[in-house]
């Protein structure tokens, strides 16, 4: 019985392998067919929830690369719909190539490069992407150094990961790739992660590759506030401070979530300890 079935089998896949190409050929066009089909789906889930949602437009690539977005929203903010702020970027082109983002803690920097690189990766995938408009040239590599987590198997730190990380990137960006660095060199003490911080952006600066760089040390504002290829912009907010003596110092930070031009001078971050 058993050599019987194995024989049943082999003619099976005998049968099967001569037609081989043309199953294979099947199985793309089914593939195809699936991928332009869960595209559409998204698109439509979208555009009922986020309202603005475009086919975006990626050009070849060029020696001034650009990303350019109106009305930009979180792919997965469908849940957030109503209360989902979007903002628009300008990276590259006739604007600068370098983002430099300060703003209050929790007050949407995180989720501002997070929603322009799942944007431009999607762009790239041939989705639509939840936005009014959306143009860029095309992208050799995202690079991304964000949150924080250790390596304890291979004995490296939090900090020992982040900077290997970002060494990676700095060696393999090109001046077509996308970067984002999230609050990088807060993993160690103040000067050490301001003096990398800096280092670390000039290198960028000086590749050209469009970046979003977002920080809380202030003086990477301070020294390129009138640098012509860097765009300072920041998270808004509304700082209050109520009268009275027993309320004295305790100011509230209303968040805005709207990307506005120049430098924050302050992160409020005891606003958030006291939210805490």
């Amino acid at each position: 019985r058993e050599a019987a079935l194995a024989g049943v089998f082999r003619r099976i896949v005998s049968t099967f392998c001569e037609d081989a190409a043309r199953w294979q050929a099947a199985a793309n066009v089914g593939a195809i067919i699936d991928v332009l089909g869960s595209l559409a789906v998204v698109s439509e889930e979208m555009n009922a929830s986020c309202g603005a949602v475009c086919t975006p437009t990626v050009a070849p690539p060029t020696e001034r690369a650009s990303l350019l977005a109106d009305r930009l929203s979180h792919p997965c903010a469908s849940s957030l719909a109503r209360s989902f702020v979007p903002n628009n970027v300008r990276l590259g082109g006739d604007a600068p190539g370098f983002c430099l983002i300060t703003g209050p803690n929790m007050g949407g920097k995180s989720t501002y490069l997070r929603q322009v690189c799942l944007a431009a990766i999607m762009a790239h995938v041939g989705a639509d992407v939840p936005a009014a408009k959306f143009e860029m040239t095309a992208m050799d590599a995202v690079f991304v150094r964000m949150g924080a987590k250790d390596n304890l198997a291979g004995g490296q730190s939090t900090f020992m990961v982040e900077l290997s990380e970002t060494g990676a990137m700095l060696r393999r960006a090109t001046a077509n790739s996308l970067v984002a660095l999230d609050e990088l060199g807060r993993g160690t003490a103040t000067a050490d992660g301001t003096a990398i911080a800096c280092a670390v952006a000039s290198h960028l600066i000086d590749a050209r590759c469009r970046t979003l760089f977002s920080t809380h040390y202030h003086r990477l504002a301070d020294d390129h506030a009138r640098d012509s290829n860097v765009a300072l912009a920041h998270m808004g907010c509304r700082v209050e401070t109520p009268s009275g003596a027993s309320t004295y110092g305790r100011e509230t930070v209303t968040f805005l979530y709207t990307l506005a031009s120049g430098a924050c001078p302050r992160s409020y971050g005891v606003n958030v300890a006291r939210l805490a």
